[in-house]
């Protein structure tokens, strides 16, 4: 089963990790099909243990929901750009490389973290249901 773990910002359900970055930031809303901004994929997380560790890697809170969802075209990933980078707009090809490699796989230290147990991206996902 897939999770997404999804924030509270200005009364929409968001990314939880880039919810303040309007360029990458995209809104959800249950029962609907989701899709990415641009050449992008969706981050989910595989397991309900593995989502709720996450959800407390990012902030935990009530400002943070672990929803159950369907995923299309899922793929597990073992890299992720590292936060810091989206955050930095001379590091924005470091992002657009990301996508374009479509290998997931690889590890570049100075350039991706090792992301959360699980991790998955998908084409897209619909929210069914708020987990507890």
């Amino acid at each position: 089963m897939f999770y997404k773990v999804v924030t509270i910002y200005r009364n929409k359900l968001v990314s939880s990790v880039v919810f303040d970055i309007e360029d990458l930031c995209i809104e959800y809303k249950v029962g609907e099909w989701t899709e990415p901004k641009g050449n992008t994929k969706i981050f989910i997380i595989k397991g309900l243990k593995n989502a709720r560790k996450f959800r407390t890697h990012v902030g935990g809170g009530r400002f943070y929901k672990i929803y159950k969802c369907e995923a299309i075209n899922p793929v597990q990933i073992f890299n992720a750009v590292k936060t810091k980078h989206l955050y930095d707009p001379s590091s924005k090809y470091l992002f657009e490389e990301y996508w374009n490699d479509k290998d997931y796989k690889k590890v570049h230290t100075l350039l991706y973290s090792q992301p959360p147990v699980g991790s998955y991206v998908a084409d897209k996902i619909k929210l069914i249901k708020e987990v507890k």
